[in-house]
């Protein structure tokens, strides 16, 4: 096998997702990860703050920089559980957390 003949792999396009809680016109940029960074965050020792350290790598502004810390992910969360549950949804399914949804799409 050469090379070129390799199948190629990307991860699934970027999505936009409205989070009007947010301020201004709430639209952020959520980007799949990729397996190093799910590693790196799935070790990391915080376990509480798992899910914020997903957000905080995978939600992006218009520049392309995260939105938020994670610890402020973390109190958003507090503040509006269900729009962040939905937000992570959308987040481990671009990063591939849920094998089934990314095998339907």
């Amino acid at each position: 096998m050469r090379a070129e003949q390799a199948q190629k792999f990307q991860l699934p396009a970027p999505e936009q997702f409205t989070i009007p809680e947010l301020g201004g016109d709430g639209v952020v940029t959520v980007v799949g990860l990729g397996f190093g960074e799910k590693m790196v965050i799935c070790r990391d020792p915080r376990e509480s703050l798992r899910a914020a350290l997903l957000t905080e790598a995978a939600v992006r502004d218009d520049e392309g920089n995260p939105v938020m810390d994670a610890a402020s992910w973390d109190a958003f969360g507090i503040a509006h559980e269900v729009q962040y549950i939905k937000l992570l949804e959308v987040v481990r399914r671009l990063s591939g957390f849920d094998s089934v949804a990314v095998k339907k799409s």
